[in-house]
């Protein structure tokens, strides 16, 4: 193969399949439970969550809190709270499994008095019909 040809090929995989890479993002959106261990409080918590997903974008409110924005890249999603007068920074980052349905990972405070960081697990909820 000519280095012409070569070039003509690497130009048509960049231009036609969006750098032939995989664009492809894991489905999150959905109903969720997270199970914090400790939570913010120093004891073990259990919170329904939503996940809003468009392609890496991804936006979580638990319970009746506010939302927090963030991505889902790869195996890995990072999601933080909106800092100012609301309250601190928290930053919350895990590793997800290959179809999406749990996430493990750590959140972190910055800025505040109340426990700095911890662990959390969380399950999407079946939201298919059931028989």
């Amino acid at each position: 193969m000519q280095p012409t040809w070569v070039i003509v090929g690497i130009a048509i995989c960049l231009i036609g399949t969006a750098g032939c890479a995989r664009t492809e993002h894991t489905d999150l959106a959905g109903k969720w439970t997270f199970k914090m261990d400790p939570d913010f409080r120093g004891n073990p918590a259990s919170v329904d969550c939503s996940v809003r997903q468009q392609r890496a974008d991804i936006v979580v409110r638990c319970g009746s809190g506010a939302e927090m924005k963030g991505q889902a890249q790869g195996a890995t999603v990072t999601f933080q709270t909106s800092p100012g007068a609301n309250g601190p920074l928290v930053t919350f980052t895990a590793a997800m499994d290959d179809p999406g349905r749990s996430l493990r990972g750590t959140w972190q405070v910055s800025g505040s008095t109340v426990r700095t960081s911890g662990r959390f697990e969380a399950r999407k909820k079946d939201d298919r019909p059931t028989e």
